[in-house]
Order: C-alpha cells, then structure tokens, then sequence
C-alpha cells in the first residue's frame, strides 16, 4: 500500500493548510519530503506524525518552534520518546514558569511510555533535579514549588486510569498526619498499589490521625500507611495520638513511610518501616492482601 501523500491530501488529513505545512518544513525543517519527478513534493508516514506532535504540542500552547524543537529531538513517533531526552526540557520549561509547556513535555512523555515509568523516571528525577538546583541557589523556592505543584497535578490526574479493583480487592488507606504537606511520594505509593490490584482510599498531605483511623475502619483497610519528612513533627504526631492508633482493627496493619519514617519509630507503634521507592514499598505490602470487615457501628 502506498503510503505517500502530496501536500494537499497531508493537509486534509491533519487538518494543517498547505501554507502553514510549507512554513513548518521551510522554517523548522519538521518536514523532509521527497520529491516527484515533476518536483511536487510527497509526504511519508513520519512526516504525518511529526504533523499531528506539533499540533497536539500547539493546542496545549507551546510557541511554534519550541514545539518543532521538541518534535524533532524526540524521534518521529510516540515509541521513540526517550525519558532521559525529556528530562531537560521538563526542568526548563518548570524553570521558565512555562505552564503550557510543562504540560506538553509531559504530554508527550505520557504518549509513548508507561505511567509509572513515567512517574519514576522523569517526575522523580526532575523532583531531585529541582531539589538540588534549590540547595545550590540555581533555582528559587517559587521554582521549586511551580514544578512540584505541576508534577503533583499530573499524578493525581493518573489516579482513575487502569482497570478499577475488583469487590474482593484489599484496601489501602494512605494519608500524611497533621502538618505534614509533602505527599508526593504517597501518590506514586498508590499508583503502584492500584496497578497491583489494590483499592486505594488517598487521603493526602496534612489529615489528622483519629480521622485516618475512622476511614480505615469505615472502608476496612487492610493496611493504612502514614508517611512523613519532618522526622520530629511525624514521631510527636505518632505519640500524640498513640491511643488512636489503637482503635485500628487487629486485621489492620499499620506500615510507616517517607524520611522520618526510622526502623526505631515503627518498632514502637508496630508498624511495618516501608522503604522510600515505590516499588519497593508496595512490594513490602504484597504479602498484606485479606480485607478486613468494614465497621458497622454509628
């Protein structure tokens, strides 16, 4: 089958006029087309695809020829996208308070690879790259928050993708007690888990204890992790409300996470110490699959 196109049926199917399609080859090179013995030009497959990046990459807003940039340093198709050649143009764009562009480098980062991959090696990674570049003063703390505000967004927004957890599926009730605003690394926790057949109760940054131990007994969590960074406030939110903790079910496991989690600290509530990757914690879990009953009582 021939696949090639002359400009006109190029710009049918994509919906880009003959006019904008020449600008786009003349001007960025985006197009390399071959030409017919009369001197016509004839567009292939990967001129087609290089077409429909660059108008998805306009829609969320990037200019022009930052969006021809990205098209071209990419590879032609969304299989060739390779994380670590995106990783720059995320800090960039994050760097520059470039929300549309943001948007697009993980648009486009989303379109040819996994989610968690996508997560692990591109979000983290660009999270420690802006943690260090902070720590140095090459970056301000407005930066810092800009990129990590984005970056939480997006994940959330992953949360409901994925086949949903059967009936019989364990529950995980994840949360961050009192204070505690960096939850992150809880959100990666729970894609893991969702995508190992858990069903996941998030209740994120800053929840207090007595309500996280309600909802884990309300929905029968088998599991309710607690994750923390502030190694002094997370212990005295653990021994502030000890006798909560308590109240969890015998069926419940309780499992500490995050950099104040210690060995030390899980020993005396305990609790199951999970280890900082996601990965790594969500397989600490695995052997934690019976749900509990769910409470009855008013």
């Amino acid at each position: 089958m021939d696949t090639r196109l002359w400009i006109g049926a190029l710009a049918e199917r994509t919906g880009v006029s003959t006019h904008l399609l020449r600008v786009w080859e003349e001007r960025y090179g985006l197009l390399t087309p071959e030409r017919s013995p009369s001197g016509y030009r004839i567009y292939g497959p990967d001129d087609e695809r290089r077409v429909r990046e660059m108008v998805a990459l306009r829609d969320r807003g990037m200019a022009a020829g930052d969006a021809a940039a990205m098209v071209l340093a990419t590879g032609t198709g969304p299989g060739s996208v390779t994380l670590d050649d995106l990783l720059p143009a995320l800090g960039e764009a994050i760097a520059a308070f470039d929300e549309p562009r943001t948007h697009a480098v993980i648009d486009r980062a989303l379109a040819g690879n996994d989610a968690i991959d996508v997560v692990d090696r591109l979000f983290f990674a660009c999270l420690r790259r802006l943690g260090n570049k902070w720590e140095s003063g090459e970056i301000t703390v407005a930066q810092e928050h800009f990129g990590s505000g984005l970056i939480r967004g997006r994940m959330v927004a992953l949360a409901p993708q994925g086949e949903p957890a059967g009936e019989d599926a364990p529950v995980a009730v994840l949360a961050c007690p009192t204070h505690e605003r960096h939850d992150i690394g809880l959100l990666a926790l729970g894609l893991v888990l969702r995508r190992e057949g858990w069903s996941v109760t998030f209740l994120g940054a800053d929840t207090p204890v007595p309500d996280v131990v309600d909802t884990a007994r309300d929905v029968g969590a088998a599991v309710v992790v607690l994750a923390g960074t502030e190694p002094h406030m997370f212990a005295a939110q653990l021994e502030q409300y000890v006798g909560d903790l308590a109240r969890l079910p015998s069926g419940t496991t309780l499992a500490l996470g995050g950099r104040a989690a210690t060995a030390s600290l899980a020993g005396r509530h305990g609790a199951v110490l999970l280890e900082s990757d996601p990965f790594a914690a969500a397989a600490d879990l695995g052997g934690i699959r019976g749900p509990v009953p769910a409470r009855t009582d008013a």
